[in-house]
């Protein structure tokens, strides 16, 4: 396995928790303003959980059959970016993990809007710890597909396969890391709706449940 030489990290989930705290915001609208919308916030959440905004409309359209009109999209694009910035919080252990890895490049490749989640990493005094960015504005094909973590590696000019992916996402980022060919590609379970095997299945390297434990996984790696 090739040493890790820079970590391409997602954003929402990773760096930052906000979806959990959307979403139910979204979920809550849904029941006032659709009467056959009556699925619960649970199964709302898992199934839609780290995917890009366009799969969830695919999801109420074609698989719940609720056929969301304007209304819906003005109400989501309120909800998100009037509450974003201050309903987010920082993920547990964030500062101390990034300060132990200062001493490599690192990006940020997330399925959401630069613009947006860069100022609130700013916002929360960790959005220094990065190199370079990469969101909506920056790639035609979101994750699953590999394309923004290659651009990522690219842009830090270190080989994709001395690079070490992490991401909560089963569905999307572990995927795009594992079609990527990234050296290490890092499930992080951060909360209770994840199990193990979905994280493995997936193609995840490694499944950890606190960000604690990455920095022992690049030094067992680098190891050799």
């Amino acid at each position: 396995m090739a040493k890790i030489q820079a970590l391409l990290f997602d954003c929402d989930g990773v760096l930052l928790e906000s979806e959990k705290f959307l979403k139910k915001e979204i979920h809550d609208w849904l029941l006032a303003n659709y009467s056959n919308f009556e699925i619960s916030f649970d199964d709302f959440y898992k199934t839609t959980r780290g995917q890009a905004f366009r799969h969830t409309i695919n999801y109420l359209n074609e698989e719940l059959n609720i056929k969301v009109g304007e209304d819906f999209f003005e109400a989501a694009e309120n909800i998100f970016f009037s509450k974003y910035k201050s309903i987010t919080v920082k993920m547990n252990n964030i500062d101390e993990v990034l300060n132990s890895l200062s001493d490599m490049p690192k990006a940020v490749c997330s399925n959401g809007l630069v613009d947006l989640y860069a100022d609130t990493l700013e916002h929360h005094g960790i959005k220094h710890h990065f190199n370079t960015f990469f969101g909506i504005e920056t790639t035609q094909n979101l994750k699953p597909a590999p394309d923004m973590f290659l651009q990522a590696a690219e842009s830090l000019n270190i080989p994709i396969e001395n690079c070490l992916i992490i991401d909560d996402s089963y569905l999307t980022g572990v995927p795009a890391g594992k079609a990527s060919n990234a050296g290490v590609v890092v499930g992080f379970a951060s909360d209770e709706f994840v199990e193990d095997y979905m994280m493995q299945d997936a193609g995840a390297d490694y499944i950890i449940r606190d960000l604690i434990e990455l920095p022992e996984i690049i030094k067992q790696v680098n190891k050799g």
